[in-house]
């Protein structure tokens, strides 16, 4: 759903649309507005990460900026899309930080500086303890943040 048209975007294809598709006698023409009810369910206990943490298809690297670590984790795919990757993982928990730059060779545990752009330009590195700011204080929309999510 795009938040600021608050529309979602959809391809229909429809038997017949200028004979028993059409509305009121009006051919159904591509690119018309329509009001549609589309069954279907809600899925919990989904996370969702940038696109580009995604690796392999299939494994989000996860930075521990503490520890100064690198967690690749295998996860259960749910849907993706240009805006955002949805998934399950017990080992992935909201507000933990999805790792969106190129890594070579990347292993468990490999040493890594977490760096995150925040809101006002600045960078902040995650492995300094001074000054820290708290997870209301970040961006949870952010880039590289995980969130909850549904899809």
């Amino acid at each position: 759903m795009n938040p600021q048209t608050r529309l979602i975007n959809i391809i229909a294809q429809l038997d017949d649309p200028y004979g028993a598709g059409a509305s009121d006698g009006a051919p159904m023409a591509p690119g018309l507005f329509v009001t549609a009810k589309i069954d279907g369910s809600l899925i919990e206990g989904l996370l969702v990460a940038p696109r580009g943490a995604l690796r392999s298809g299939n494994k989000v690297f996860i930075g521990d900026g503490e520890a100064g670590k690198l967690r690749l984790i295998e996860v259960d795919m749910v849907h993706s899309d240009p805006d955002g990757a949805w998934f399950r993982s017990g080992e992935i928990e909201a507000g933990e930080m999805a790792i969106i730059s190129p890594v070579q060779a990347a292993f468990n545990g490999m040493s890594i500086t977490v760096l995150e752009r925040m809101p006002d330009g600045t960078i902040y590195t995650h492995s300094d303890t001074t000054d820290r700011p708290t997870l209301e204080d970040m961006d949870m929309a952010g880039d590289a943040v995980i969130n909850e999510g549904a899809n």
